[in-house]
């Protein structure tokens, strides 16, 4: 079977509050991959979060019409580490959609989605 690029995405995402405008690499930032492969593929979402003492949750999604996956990772605020990964393993070919979701102690600080496919 001919190998297919599948994504290479980097998606930054800013919610800030109003009046307030912030970098958007200062809250979430997320690197999918493989970049090359066709299905069943592992498939590792790379989440880089902005450092913040309110950080406290980071959730990672991968939803299609007939596969569902779910990672949470625990934050402990600006001493979590900078860069977290999800790996979710042998992902069937089909079209995703992929959230990423940070929470903070006064609740979601921001939101990645892309949808991709896998061949």
């Amino acid at each position: 079977m001919k190998s297919v690029p599948m994504l290479a995405l980097v998606l930054g995402v800013m919610l800030g509050g109003a009046g307030h405008p912030t970098a958007a690499d200062d809250v979430l930032e997320i690197r999918l991959m493989p970049v090359r492969g066709s299905a069943p593929k592992d498939v590792v979402i790379r989440a880089t979060v902005g450092r913040e003492d309110s950080n406290r949750r980071l959730e990672f999604v991968v939803d299609s019409t007939s596969y569902y996956a779910s990672s949470t990772s625990e934050l402990d605020g600006s001493r979590a580490p900078k860069t977290i990964d999800a790996r979710f393993r042998q992902v069937p070919p089909g079209d995703y959609v992929i959230r990423v979701i940070l929470t903070g102690t006064d609740g979601e600080r921001a939101r990645a989605v892309v949808t991709f496919t896998l061949l």
